[in-house]
């Protein structure tokens, strides 16, 4: 199991410019760097402000509380990805806590419901397992993934047994039928070597 989250992102809202009487320009650029340094707290900042009919340089004593007040708001995104997992009560509990909140799960779901006992000897996750997760979790896309070779052909079933939460889609994975080694008689001929 592991998560990824994506790092905070520089993000400007134009409305919350606008409102609060400031001017696009280069001070932005600046503001941006101070973002990607970490250091928006207690550095000051020149910036354009709109008074009346021009535009106007001012200083800001602290450009985190500039850039808290216009940033757009937007969660970073995350991957979470689970596999070789057993369905113990204290492996769901570390899954929730660990995974709460990921926009992406890439998670296996190995087995049908009907197979809920090869799931449990094996420490993998079936249907059921998966569809109480994806309860719990609610990530906004799911897809899972290290189906067994069972279902070879018939990895629909599985999918009709997902039933993910409102605001989750369920992404598929392509049929996956391992091609048959070639004949010799089919292998191309060798080039000779110089």
């Amino acid at each position: 199991m592991f998560r990824i989250n994506e790092r905070p992102a520089f993000l400007l809202d134009k409305e919350k410019i606008e409102g609060a009487g400031l001017v696009r320009g280069p001070w932005i650029k600046e503001l941006k760097k101070l973002f990607i340094a970490g250091q928006l707290r207690h550095s000051p900042l020149e910036i354009l402000r709109a008074k009346s009919e021009s535009i106007e340089p001012d200083r800001v004593e602290d450009a985190e509380t500039l850039y808290l007040g216009i940033r757009r708001q937007q969660a970073p995104a995350s991957i979470g990805y689970l596999t070789d997992v057993g369905f113990t009560p204290e492996n769901r509990q570390r899954i929730k806590e660990f995974l709460q909140g990921v926009d992406w799960l890439i998670c296996e779901c190995t087995f049908l419901r009907d197979d809920l006992a090869k799931a449990r000897r094996s420490y993998h996750l079936c249907t059921t397992d998966l569809n109480q997760l994806l309860e719990e979790l609610r990530p906004r896309y799911v897809l899972p993934m290290h189906l067994s070779k069972t279902y070879l052909g018939r990895s629909e079933q599985l999918y009709q047994e997902l039933q993910p939460p409102a605001g989750t889609t369920l992404l598929k994975l392509p049929e996956h039928l391992t091609p048959r080694p070639l004949l010799p008689e089919e292998l191309p001929p060798l080039e000779p070597q110089p």
